[in-house]
């Protein structure tokens, strides 16, 4: 199995690295290892591979947007998310995004090696600790296409939230979250 480890920091590379290869041999693995944006979607664009991904890398794209530019570049390709963030709703949003795993790196290595796994069998992972449902009913979900590009045009404006807020006939908070 090849596998892309897009990290930006050198220790969380070789941990990532150590767990592919205590699970499948190290006959039974290749790794190439990236730190930004661009050189994941370079990478996915000249090889197959699983991808374990950090959302929080320097340069452009990153995150979610990152995810769905993957995906255009190598659809069939498998992703496991393995970020410092706990946020059910960026996690959600990982999912739809086209990702099959996502774990939070205080999560420990045990569930690092079971959602890679279960990504490289064809399954889906998602960190016990991160609720789905609370995600699914999160107020920003309530928003319209419509709504985040107006919520994003006020943002870029500087506007404050509270400003936004009432401009969407949402609430501040909903806002901010979004």
């Amino acid at each position: 199995m090849r596998f892309l480890i897009a990290e930006d920091h050198p220790i969380i590379v070789v941990a990532v690295g150590e767990i592919l290869e205590a699970a499948f041999g190290q006959g039974g693995c290749e790794t190439d290892t990236v730190s930004t944006g661009e050189s994941v979607l370079h990478a996915v664009g000249q090889a197959a591979y699983c991808l374990v991904l950090d959302l929080d890398m320097p340069g452009r794209p990153r995150s979610v947007p990152l995810l769905a530019e993957v995906k255009g570049v190598a659809h069939d390709i498998r992703m496991a998310v393995y970020t410092g963030h706990a946020n059910t709703c960026l996690a959600l949003a990982a999912l739809e995004a086209g990702a099959a795993a996502y774990v939070s790196k205080a999560s420990g290595r045990r569930l690092a090696l079971d959602a890679i796994r279960t990504v490289v069998d064809g399954g889906r992972f998602v960190d016990p600790s991160i609720d789905l449902e609370v995600a699914s009913n999160h107020a920003w979900r309530c928003l319209t296409a419509s709504m985040r590009r107006e919520c994003r045009a006020q943002v870029a404006d500087g506007r404050p939230w509270p400003r936004s807020s009432v401009g969407l006939r949402a609430r501040a908070g909903t806002a901010e979250s979004w």
